[in-house]
């Protein structure tokens, strides 16, 4: 197995509907459900069989996110901006 692990903890129970893994290990989740599962994975080609319609989007942050993190960091830079100018400005009167 590959990648990092964060903690102990490899399967977290959210409630009796959801579960979350921190990355798929085929002998965990065997071990933790009633079910077998297979270290497979299937691709459907949308291509080949037209009664298929995928309705899989990947997330995407809107732009909402990308203006609230440009924000945030344009506040954060005036603010040290005010702090450095106040500080310097002090020092400056107190010579």
């Amino acid at each position: 197995m590959s990648g990092i692990a964060l903690g102990e903890k490899k399967l977290e129970v959210i409630n009796s509907n959801i579960n979350r893994v921190q990355r798929i290990d085929v002998e965990n989740l065997n071990n933790f459900y009633s079910s077998k599962f297979l270290p497979y994975m299937i691709y459907l080609e949308p291509l080949l069989d037209r009664n298929y319609e995928s309705s899989f989007k990947l997330p995407a942050p809107g732009s909402d996110k990308n203006y609230g993190y440009a924000f945030q960091w344009f506040a954060f830079a005036l603010t040290l901006l005010i702090i450095f100018l106040r500080l310097g400005i002090k020092t400056h009167n107190d010579k």
